[in-house]
């Protein structure tokens, strides 16, 4: 699954009453948190969380396997990420301090890169279906499993909600050799491709939900552009000698992330 291409990757939280500091009226102050992977502290990918500002650092996960795209829920009570701990890339969940870790897929093969609704009600994800890949969703215990895109002969990644839920962006790639950002409605229909310059990847809603942010490589190497939700004004909002990738979705609004090295870096925000 491309999720092994995957280096690093955030997911931003926004936690009142946990961990967030005092005002002068006694109120708690929001407490960004961050979940992301890291190699720091194995070779395997493993899930750290840590304050927006890099303090408090504490892992996860604790395994010889890899875990990686954790993203919080909504309400900040579950962690969902992808283990390949039982032999084959599988989903789970757990609580924020990395206690209780549930798998709640069980696919003979892989599924991986998870991701939350807006209501938490609903998970999206990837499943490898041996020839190909399609884009899942299933309630947040892994139950009433659909296939979304049910599009033979191509491979679709990093599903995204966007903010009111209605609709799912996401990356698919077939034997033309490009890969295109598309975008379907929640229950899988409409499939509409957005991009055709290049190879688009990482597709990411703005926090008001009327753009979309992605990489491209269209100019060379890979950069940030943003376009609206029906592919119009496809404009190039990065200039950088090296490869940029994007951290969307957080509360101020859009971020970048440059670096030589890691690739295809997504961030959300709840």
């Amino acid at each position: 699954m491309k999720g092994f291409t995957i280096t690093l990757c955030f997911g931003v939280l926004l936690l009142a009453g946990c961990g967030g500091s005092s005002s002068s009226s006694g109120s708690l102050v929001p407490q960004e948190r961050i979940v992301f992977i890291s190699h720091r502290d194995s070779k395997s990918a493993q899930i750290y969380v840590m304050n927006a500002d890099g303090s408090n650092t504490t892992r996860l996960t604790n395994d010889a396997f890899i875990d990686s795209t954790p993203s919080f829920r909504p309400d900040g009570r579950k962690i969902v990420f992808f283990s390949s701990r039982t032999g084959s890339d599988q989903i789970f969940t757990m609580n924020p301090d990395g206690s209780n870790p549930m798998q709640i897929t069980h696919n003979a093969l892989d599924d991986a890169q998870p991701s939350y609704s807006p209501d938490g009600q609903w998970i999206v994800f990837v499943a490898n279906k041996g020839v190909d890949q399609d884009i899942y969703r299933m309630t947040a215990n892994g139950a009433d499993i659909l296939d979304l895109s049910n599009d033979p002969g191509s491979n679709k990644d990093f599903p995204r909600f966007s903010p009111n839920g209605s609709k799912i962006a996401y990356e698919r790639s077939d034997s033309s050799g490009t890969t295109q950002v598309y975008l379907m409605n929640s229950e899988g229909s409409s499939q509409t491709q957005l991009t055709s310059i290049g190879n688009n990847y990482v597709p990411s809603f703005s926090p008001d939900g009327k753009k979309i942010i992605f990489d491209s490589d269209r100019d060379g190497n890979e950069q940030i552009y943003m376009m609206g939700v029906n592919g119009s004004n496809q404009t190039r909002i990065t200039t950088t000698t090296t490869t940029t990738g994007f951290l969307s979705s957080v509360p101020s609004g859009p971020k970048s992330y440059s670096t030589q090295t890691e690739q295809e870096i997504s961030i959300s925000s709840r």
